[in-house]
């Protein structure tokens, strides 16, 4: 409520982690007026914080007195304050008394208060209006806009809450930074996992005012989209996108991803394959860019010609046959199955390898190394004894420690996949585009 949006709440406090991210209403300022600017002037130039609860209000109404009673120094005030309170212009905005000597009000701001190292940051960046419901507030700095191209359909949808909490997050963080000139809007839009609807997610982001795009996720979607991105001058910083076709698509140095490239991640699957006594392995993997690219890589790592099998699919759902696939492993006696897919195609191949009775090793890339991969089973049971690779995460840092625990605080799912790499893609724009330079995409390269 009111009585915590105050700057000097945070007083009360000997620890103010306990702060961060805490939001709470208070009765709103009205529109700009010349009492309001004369007044915050004033309160400024005493040492006094214009978003101090109610002291627009204090001066208003000591004001209204004065006024009363130097119009009628020696009657009753009461009729005359009625009258100097029908539409009285002051610096919490137009006030008018009614019958009970209430007044309607301006709504409601919306307040937050955002820890980050150590420092902790109060602005109201919202505002509540019977009329209008929650808006963005009255704001005279620059409103910042980033893209976030999102898988919400398709086939990695399971993935794209974990994305979106973790853009949230990043969102709160560069707002953080400097409040009074900067104010950093998120637009969302589904990527669906496919090239063209990214394509068309992007223009949708850029023609909405998006600066910069965090995404995509899915590597074919990144390629459709970025040739959009590219023409428009907008830069693109995917959070998830691991084919190598991204390292020589032509994307006029606009397109950077903040993680590695799959071949790296083949040479690692082949050694954990290796280390887990297997030698005769089976590769099945989809017929898309990501797919494609690991599964190559994968060969050509281990040695090629070698394989037991390879069996490529579409991971459209009700595109492939699952108890096909796990056949074809059983079939040509492979002592070990890489599925190289997304949660629910990999999730029901995995369980047609175990009912069919496969009695080898299960392994999976990054895609299977989430806790979306077990939602995405109809019995996680089968799913035991899998091995699955994903990228790993650097050392301790600050911004890893303030991104987890905000990301805890808002519920995000342990394990998730993707969402550090998520955080520091729009955190990576956004800090781009505080800077001096004038190309974006440079900017983001520095």
């Amino acid at each position: 409520g009111d009585g915590l949006t105050d700057a000097t709440f945070q007083e009360s406090f000997t620890n103010i982690s306990a702060l961060d991210r805490l939001s709470a209403t208070k009765p709103r300022s009205g529109s700009p007026s010349h009492a309001q600017a004369e007044f915050e002037t004033a309160y400024s130039a005493s040492g006094g914080d214009p978003e101090d609860i109610y002291v627009h209000e204090v001066y208003d109404a000591v004001n209204m007195i004065a006024t009363a009673v130097i119009a009628n120094p020696v009657g009753d005030i009461k009729w005359t304050l009625a009258g100097i309170g029908n539409n009285y212009s002051g610096a919490s905005g137009l006030q008018t008394f009614d019958a009970n000597g209430d007044v309607p009000g301006a709504g409601y701001s919306i307040c937050k208060f955002m820890v980050s190292g150590g420092k902790t940051t109060f602005s109201c960046p919202q505002i509540w209006t019977e009329e209008a419901g929650i808006t963005g507030a009255d704001f005279n700095g620059e409103v910042v806009k980033i893209g976030l191209l999102s898988p919400r359909t398709g086939p990695i949808a399971v993935y794209s809450s974990g994305f979106e909490i973790a853009a949230g997050i990043a969102i709160d963080a560069l707002n953080a930074i400097d409040p009074e000139n900067y104010r950093f809007q998120l637009i969302t839009a589904d990527s669906g996992c496919d090239g063209r609807l990214a394509a068309l997610a992007a223009q949708i982001l850029i023609d909405s005012g998006a600066k910069g795009i965090s995404g995509a996720a899915c590597s074919g979607a990144t390629l459709g989209a970025i040739s959009v991105a590219s023409d428009a001058g907008v830069p693109m910083v995917s959070y998830a996108s691991t084919s190598p076709a991204l390292t020589t698509v032509d994307d006029s140095d606009h397109l950077f991803r903040v993680v590695p490239a799959d071949d790296l991640q083949a040479r690692a699957l082949v050694d954990i394959v290796k280390a887990n006594g297997s030698s005769n392995p089976a590769v099945l993997y989809m017929s898309n860019d990501y797919g494609v690219g690991l599964a190559d890589f994968f060969e050509s790592a281990w040695k090629p010609g070698t394989l037991c099998t390879s069996a490529s699919y579409d991971p459209a759902q009700g595109a492939y046959d699952a108890a096909a696939l796990a056949a074809l492993v059983i079939d040509e006696g492979c002592d070990s199955a890489i599925m190289v897919s997304y949660a629910t195609d990999g999730a029901w191949i995995a369980e047609e390898l175990h009912q069919q009775g496969f009695k080898g090793l299960r392994f999976g890339a990054d895609t299977v190394a989430d806790a979306g991969f077990i939602d995405a089973s109809a019995d996680p049971s089968t799913l035991g004894g899998i091995i699955a690779t994903r990228p790993r995460q650097a050392g301790d840092s600050e911004q890893k420690s303030l991104f987890e625990s905000a990301w805890s605080k808002a519920g995000g799912p342990a394990g998730a996949l993707y969402t550090h790499e998520t955080y520091d893609s729009v955190l990576l724009i956004g800090m781009a585009l505080l800077s001096s330079e004038s190309d974006a995409a440079a900017a983001v390269a520095k």
